[in-house]
């Protein structure tokens, strides 16, 4: 056999691998990337995320006692609706943020730990619902996330519409999104 015939399947291997025999990837963040996970994979992003947004919260709130002094004057204030008490800041501040409440513990033993889990499918259950329109592909998942709080959850469908309406998504920089946020 001579050199050039021997090297014939090395370059066809480098040309298939450099011309696009690879699977293509999912654009990080984006539904294409949401949809290739599998249950599990979904599960534990939105559990993390979910967990996330109420220690970054509840650290936040921590902080704000450390930089505000209560005056005595909110003691005898007449229309102080608390008779006298004094909230804290980090108390006014948890009450008013952001909560995640439909993640609940499941499965498993809840005493021992064993087998328990966090079931957040109301909230992955969404996100599937909302990338069945293919033109809204391209909106990022955590944007999504975000707005799935208590305050303003969304069935799949109905997020898609509010999505589509236009305002309040502020601007993006991802090609292909106008397609989505046009209504």
């Amino acid at each position: 056999m001579r050199n050039g015939s021997k090297s014939f399947p090395l370059i066809a291997l480098i040309l298939c691998l450099t011309a696009g025999c690879k699977q293509k990837q999912p654009i990080a963040g984006s539904g294409d990337e949401w949809l290739s996970w599998t249950s599990d994979q979904k599960r534990f992003y939105v559990a993390g995320f979910v967990d996330g947004w109420g220690n970054g919260s509840s650290e936040a709130c921590e902080k704000i006692d450390d930089f505000t002094t209560i005056g005595a004057d909110n003691v005898t204030d007449p229309t102080h609706k608390f008779d006298n008490v004094i909230p804290l800041p980090s108390s006014r501040c948890r009450h008013a943020s952001d909560h995640f409440s439909k993640a609940r513990l499941s499965g498993g033993d809840p005493i021992s730990g064993r087998g328990v889990f966090v079931d957040v499918s109301v909230y992955t259950n969404v996100l599937d619902d909302f990338y069945r329109h293919p033109e809204c592909l391209r909106m990022p998942y955590f944007v999504l996330l975000a707005h799935l709080n208590d305050r303003e959850f969304k069935s799949g469908e109905d997020l898609y519409k509010l999505v589509r309406s236009g305002p309040g998504w502020g601007s993006f920089s991802i090609d292909g999104i106008d397609k989505c946020l046009s209504g």
